[in-house]
């Protein structure tokens, strides 16, 4: 299979000189007597980095962690010229590490190795001399073939040796025959070893051998031709290989191709990890002189992920560099220069590089992957050096009092002459207490301008600190002489909270609930419940998907499949664990069987059960059945099962089906935890008396960093975060605390207490055992607080110390959470009682949504709005802010995208001109218009929306007859038909003025292709087929149904909705099917319930209909509006046509509801439909157009059998924002291409103006999720009538490029038509002028006016000149014939 990636990326600017990341970032906070951390990665971005502290007004101790650290330098003196390679191997003792490290010098001419161990971040400094290698020749890369055996690249030789006897054996091994410029050795499963060779330019050769008793075999060879610069192998004969600047991975019989082009001379880097501590993917780095470029290729479903791109200072890649890479960092040697970069998994941080070092001649450098460490070996020294992300950590201050001190942090360049540069800090001590509300960071310097329209929205969560905040907002505008605010806008806050879905199981108790992503945007609950009455028991799957778009919070969860199944094994849980494996593409579910001593794995696709697999406890896990499981956890292919009497851990690997050996001595182990995003590699278990970290290493379980619990705790709680890890204790003696270690000291073998932050926990009481959860950002854990309440403290860490609390009337049996990973990251928070599951989401992030809607034009141009947002916890005094906010109406300026236009040649005096604007000028463009310069007259003579005819009197409603080519409208008088081909218009029939209160829809039956209108009163609404033929909606369907509001029909199908005179916003829409083949018939199909969702306008929506085909599936509804614009109420339904009239429908109607991804302060005033639907095999997929006074959107929904999807891209259309919109319509032109218009109104005195605008063509192909659809031309109408509700104007596309108003017809285009009538004999000038308020441009035309009379001589120096090539070409033909008669001698002649 050959699979093609194409991955795009931006790349990220290089930066030399030290800068500011965050200039508004000058407040620092730590909690009273703690330690505070500062993340220097987020605050600088530059080259290599140097921090140091100036200016400190404190006496408080600090330290910073540089990007490299130096931790120790050792002397050992190796009595050699050169360091030429290394060789690292972990051994692995009762799951502790110990690195065995393998030197290749050279003295002359003879090789030595030497060898040393690492072990706790420390090098043993007696290295020992291994042996000598006497007549070789070019020995420059050695390897470990396993523990016990070092293998030696020479040229023409493999040395092999011995570990245990000392002993060397060589290998005589293909030397190839091309100039070998780069070489490449590598050990494959502890007795392989593959040898390449390429000469960078046209080949490339790699051979495998197999180790026999210290002899090489050779097994296979592998040849390329082509630039090969980079490769590496891998087990199962798999390996990546760059070629011609193309990386491909080889599997066997699979080769996948990613077409990454990098330039010739590029270098490659991999390094094996094992996500979730079982499936293998590679961190892969790739380098040329100036850029590195990081992804990740997952080797189970065979993908490469989106690159991570860093530009490098230009380095010199003459010889062949050493490069070293893991998840986190990425190192490069190249001659006696190194440097170090952050790797993938760090790529939100800024400094690039790390780290930039010279050392001297001869050297080496060694990367320690399991420790983030560098070893720099010299010929008399070593030393060893700590990678990190820079941080200033504070030491807890000496005395227990709040206290504030200002200091400065300066960043050193050193790669740009010492650079530097500077950020003032003032150092804020927060009570611990955390009760009163308090300033965090210092939100009055946010200063925010909306583009009109446009919607921002603006974080306001780290204004204030403090337990159950919540917000109020307001704005006002200080008038200057009068002192006086006043209220001008409406501005909406978004709370911490929203409950988004509640479950009430009357019939089921609820014993378990676990929550498991599998990408970012679906996620799934699996529910354990039992049936008091029977004790049967069942799984429940609910499965849910997020949308949520960037500009604003809008975020609701739909959900989209639940099931409830039956268990087909008889069990009896006590345990319950469940995983999503991406390895298998499918759900595991694992249960216990404690009475029967099984254990039952049960596997889902699609909710759907497909497999069963039993393990006998005692068999398959050697697990003695009295023992009783404490904990079972799956994670990739291992269960991990903790069991008492004695405590233990068991692994075991469920796709081989074996026991993992794990020899760890002192455990007492009491519960797993792992969070696959933030430690995808890592497992942490709580071992009683300290938190173990547990890594793969070579495919064997180790014991990484241990932290010690402070005191003796009865129970604890673990929250790993993405920052760090929360640990909470609750001991005997009713004390609680709360710890947070750093991750920058995490994996440190001695932790500095001094850098912990401990906070006492309000005198709180955990619920035993303590219940708990955490996400990537945030930590929760349920407290008894002394007054009884039950409270959920939520954690985040930021580098500092913050909380939020939520207040419950009851207390939960478990918590489940949920990282929401987009644009607004957030958590959905899942509660589980006996009998109910609640869903809350977290936001940390309290935001203003601003809307420029709401915001008066003028007042905002003052610069003096503020918005007052006031924080109050009812305790003590609350905390208030203000911050400027102004309204801009400027457009976005007018540039030019084609220099010319083509010079136009004309013989004619009197010609047109045709031009796109759209090739021309790119921008928001309201106005045309034509000067000219020279002998000639120009103007537009057709605009992009032009007259075309006008109405008298005004209409109502107007559909159009394709095949007829006939206009059919109707106003409260009259039904007419305007004939386009004669530009007629006929008086069809007149109304009953005294009958009827509104005609306000006409439609045309799509068999019969006749017009029918509707009249309605406060009795019943009519329908007339002609004068003569008018029927009552009682007569027809046999309910009558009075006040007709709108109606639209498309293909057989009806949608009328009626307003209810008592109550406002109350529309009830009914479905009709309409025929009239020998007789008109109208037959209810659908009708609402009365004033049940409060709507004020709707609209049909076409999902799928296909008239020409009635056997086929039918499908359309509506979609409505209310105040609420949370939700739209969508209905729909799906028909067979060819059925009689009684089995019309297909199934039950869909009530469903779209959720809205529009901003609650937004006021829409109409609904419609954009384009045709697209139709895929199991949903339809349909733009919907929402139109306000201010602002149009457009997303996208699909609609499948049972539920409703939104995707996140959001258009705006720009608008007026001192015109109201009237409408917004979207059709098709003649050209195919789908158009959108908008209606402004603007009243001057009694006149009334109606600015007509288009938007440039747009799709929904664009990055991002938020677009702005600028204008493409404007047109401003007057009507005669003054703007009263009655006579609403409305807009209608008719067909092809014709645009219906109540007033007037108009032909729209995508090009202005210029007339020119230039004078004789001249050259000439003409300007097209593009405009809107703020932005200029305009185009030249040139034009050469071209007088038949005046080329008479023209005329006949041409005519001469034809007849003058007529004459050699008769020529040329007649002596090549008489060439041709000897061909032997002479085939032709040149001319």
């Amino acid at each position: 299979m050959l699979l093609n990636c194409v991955i795009i990326w931006t790349l990220l600017q290089f930066v030399q000189n030290c800068i500011l990341r965050n200039q508004l970032y000058q407040n620092s906070y730590n909690v009273q007597n703690q330690p505070n951390i500062i993340p220097l990665g987020l605050l600088f971005n530059g080259s290599s980095l140097q921090f140091s502290i100036t200016n400190n007004n404190n006496t408080q101790g600090y330290k910073i962690y540089q990007s490299v650290d130096l931790l120790q330098t050792y002397d050992t003196v190796l009595n050699v010229t050169q360091v030429i390679a290394s060789s690292q191997f972990p051994i692995i003792t009762n799951a502790q590490v110990q690195i065995q490290i393998i030197f290749l010098t050279q003295t002359q001419s003879t090789y030595q190795l030497y060898m040393t161990t690492w072990q706790s971040s420390s090098i043993n400094t007696k290295y020992q001399l291994l042996g000598n290698l006497t007549n070789q020749q070019n020995c420059n890369r050695v390897t470990h073939l396993n523990q016990n055996y070092i293998v030696i690249l020479c040229k023409n030789q493999l040395a092999s040796y011995n570990m245990t006897s000392n002993s060397i054996i060589y290998s005589q091994i293909i030397w190839p025959t091309f100039t070998i410029n780069y070489y490449w050795l590598k050990t494959i499963n502890e007795d392989t070893v593959y040898v390449s060779f390429s000469d960078g330019s046209s080949s490339f050769t790699s051979t495998s051998y197999v180790n026999t008793n210290g002899q090489f075999i050779k097994v296979n060879v592998t040849n390329y031709d082509g630039i090969v610069t980079g490769f590496d192998v891998y087990p199962d004969n798999a390996y990546f290989i760059l070629r011609n600047s193309i990386l491909s991975y080889v599997n066997k019989n699979t080769q996948i191709n990613c077409n990454i082009t990098f330039s010739s001379q590029s270098f490659l880097s991999t390094f094996s990890g094992l996500n979730k501590l079982g499936q293998a993917h590679f961190y892969i780095a790739v380098i040329n002189q100036t850029l590195l470029t990081q992804f990740i290729f997952n080797a189970d479903n065979s993908l490469f992920n989106q690159p991570f791109q860093q530009s490098l200072p230009i380095i010199n890649l003459s010889q062949q560099p050493q490069l070293y890479n893991d998840q986190y960092y990425f190192v490069i040697q190249y001659g006696s220069y190194y440097e170090v970069f952050n790797g993938y998994e760090n790529q939100q941080i800024g400094i690039s590089p790390l780290y930039y070092q010279q050392i001297p001649q001869n050297s080496l450098i060694l990367y320690i992957t399991y420790s983030d460490q560098i070893l720099i070996q010299t010929v008399n020294q070593s030393s060893l050096n700590q990678v990190n992300q820079p941080i200033l950590v504070f030491e807890k201050p000496r005395t227990n009092i709040q206290q504030n001190f200002t200091y400065t942090i300066m960043a050193t360049g050193t790669l740009s002459s010492n650079h530097n540069c500077y950020q003032h800090f003032i150092q804020k001590s927060i009570s611990a207490e955390f009760n009163q509300v308090q300033q965090y960071q210092n939100c009055s310097k946010i200063n925010v301008n909306l583009q009109n329209p446009q919607i921002k929205q603006v974080d306001v969560g780290y204004c204030a600190l403090g337990p159950n905040i919540t917000y109020q907002a307001g704005t006002f505008v200080n008038i200057e002489g009068l002192g006086i605010d006043t209220q001008i806008g409406q501005f909406v806050i978004q709370v911490d909270e929203l409950e988004l879905f509640f479950q009430e199981l009357a019939i089921y108790q609820i014993n378990e609930i676990y929550t498991f992503q599998s990408n970012p945007r679906e996620f799934t609950y699996f529910t354990y419940l039992i049936n008091p009455l029977n004790s049967k028991q069942y799984i429940q799957l609910i499965q849910f998907n997020d949308f949520q778009v960037e500009y604003q919070i809008c975020d609701k969860w739909i959900c989209q499949n639940t099931t409830v199944i039956n268990l087909d094994y008889e069990v009896t849980m006590s345990q319950i664990g469940a995983d999503i494996s991406k390895k298998e593409d499918f759900v595991l579910l694992i249960t216990n069987a404690a009475t029967s001593y099984q254990l039952c794995i049960y596997q889902f696709q699609n909710l759907q059960q497909v497999d069963l697999q039993v393990l006998d406890v005692a068999e398959d896990l050697n697990i003695d059945p009295t023992f009783q499981i404490q904990q079972i956890m799956l994670s990739g292919p291992y269960l991990y099962i903790i069991i008492d009497n004695p405590n233990q851990l068991v692994i075991y690997d469920i796709y081989n089906f074996n026991l993992v050996q794990f020899d760890a001595p002192n455990l007492q182990p009491r519960k797993l935890e792992q969070n696959y995003a933030s430690y995808g590699d890592n497992i942490f278990l709580d071992n009683t008396v300290n938190l173990i970290i547990f890594e793969m290493v070579n495919g064997q379980f180790t014991i990484g960093a241990q932290i010690p619990y402070p005191t003796n705790a009865e129970s604890v709680a673990i929250g790993l975060l993405q920052a760090g890890v929360y640990i909470a204790l609750s001991s005997n003696t009713g004390q609680s605390y709360l710890y947070y270690y750093s991750r920058q000291l995490l994996f440190q073998s001695l932790i500095n207490q001094e850098y912990v932050i401990q906070i006492p926990l309000y005198n709180a009481q955990f619920i035993q055992p303590m219940i708990s959860s955490f996400s990537q950002q945030f930590f929760y854990i349920q407290m008894i607080m002394p007054d009884s309440s039950i409270q959920l403290c939520i954690f985040k860490s930021d580098y500092y110390l913050l909380y939020l609390t939520y207040y419950f009337k009851e207390q939960f049996n478990s918590i489940s959470v949920i990282q929401v990973d987009t644009l607004q990251n957030y958590d959905l928070i899942g509660f589980q009682s006996a009998q109910e599951f609640t869903i809350l989401q977290n936001y940390w992030q309290v935001s203003v949504i601003l809307n420029s809607e709401f915001l008066v034009p003028g007042i905002q141009l003052l610069n003096d709005t503020q918005i007052l947002l006031i924080c109050s916890n009812n305790y003590l005094k609350d905390y208030a802010f203000s911050f400027p906010v102004s309204v801009s109406n400027e457009y976005y300026d007018i540039s030019r995208k084609n220099e010319s236009y083509p010079t136009v040649n004309q013989i004619e005096q009197n010609f047109t001109i045709m031009v796109d604007p759209l090739q021309y000028f790119q921008g928001s463009i309201i106005n045309y218009n034509v000067k000219s310069r020279g002998k000639n007259n120009a103007f537009i003579s057709q605009f992009i929306i032009d007259y075309y005819f006008d109405f008298e009197p005004t209409i109502n409603s107007a559909t159009y007859s394709q095949q007829r080519e006939l206009i059919f409208a109707v106003n409260n008088e009259q039904a007419v038909q305007y004939d386009l081909s004669t530009n007629q218009t006929l008086l069809m029939y007149e109304f009953n003025n005294n009958q009827y209160t509104n005609c306000p829809f006409i439609f045309v039956e799509y068999y019969q292709q006749q017009p029918i209108s509707f009249c309605t009163n406060n009795t019943d609404t009519y329908a007339y087929l002609n004068g003569q033929q008018i029927f009552s909606i009682k007569s027809l369907t046999g309910t009558a149904m009075p006040n007709l509001f709108n109606g639209f029909y498309q293909n057989y199908i009806l949608i009328m909705g009626f307003q209810q005179n008592s109550l406002p916003n109350c529309l009830i829409i009914n479905t009709y099917y309409v025929t009239w083949v020998n007789q008109f018939t109208m037959n209810l199909i659908e009708k609402t319930e009365n004033c049940v969702y409060q709507l004020f306008t709707f609209t049909m929506i076409n999902i799928n209909t296909t008239p020409t085909n009635l056997k086929a599936i039918q499908c359309a509804g509506w979609i409505g509006i209310t105040d609420d614009i949370s939700t739209f109420p969508f209905h729909y339904n799906c028909f067979n046509f060819s059925q009689p009239i009684q089995q019309v429908n297909v199934y039950t109607p869909k009530q469903l509801f779209i959720q809205s991804i529009l901003s609650n302060s937004i006021q829409l005033i109409q609904i419609s439909q954009i384009g045709s639907p697209v139709i895929y095999s199991n949903y339809s997929e349909i733009t919907l157009l929402f139109g306000s006074q201010n602002n149009a959107y457009s997303f996208v929904v699909q609609i499948y059998e049972n539920s409703i999807e939104i995707v996140d891209k959001l258009l705006i259309f720009q608008q007026f924002s001192n015109q109201k919109a009237i409408q917004t319509i979207s059709g098709y032109n003649s050209n195919g291409n789908l158009t959108v218009i908008s209606m402004f109104l603007q009243k001057v005195g009694s006149q009334v103006f109606q600015t007509l605008c288009i938007y440039q063509p747009f799709n929904f192909d664009f990055t991002g999720k938020l677009r702005v659809i600028e204008f493409l031309f404007c047109r401003t109408l007057h009507y005669s009538l003054p703007y009263t509700q009655k006579y609403t104007p409305f807009l209608y596309y008719l067909i092809n490029n014709l645009v219906l108003t109540n007033q007037h017809m108009l032909i729209i285009s995508q090009q202005l038509q210029i007339t020119v009538h230039a004078f004789p004999h001249t050259e000439s000038i003409i300007y097209l002028n593009a405009s809107n308020f703020d932005s200029f441009q305009n185009l030249t035309i040139n034009i050469i006016q071209i007088d038949l009379d005046r080329t008479y001589v023209g005329w006949i120096v041409f005519s001469l000149l034809v007849a003058l090539s007529i004459a050699i070409i008769w020529g040329y033909q007649y002596i090549k014939k008489l060439r041709n008669i000897n061909t032997d001698t002479e085939n032709y002649i040149e001319l």
